[in-house]
């Protein structure tokens, strides 16, 4: 027993960061350009989903009003 468990953790924990970081070196970062597109196809999406789901909540409630409006 010439390691102590404090020290066997501490080397586990510098191994994971240092193992990290290599990870984090094989990364293939996205340039600015490629972001920005990304963020305006994103929210063209966003957008188109936000309008179908407008659409179908429009529908939905005057199907509602109409069912509503038959019992009176």
């Amino acid at each position: 027993m010439a390691e102590t468990t404090t020290d066997h953790a501490g080397n586990r924990v510098t191994t994971y960061f240092q193992e990290v970081r290599e990870e984090l070196g094989k990364v293939v970062w996205p340039t600015r350009d490629h972001s920005f597109r990304m963020t305006i196809v994103v929210l063209f999406v966003m957008m188109l989903a936000m309008l179908v789901i407008f659409g179908i909540d429009a529908i939905l409630s005057q199907i509602f009003e109409l069912l509503l409006n038959v019992g009176s």
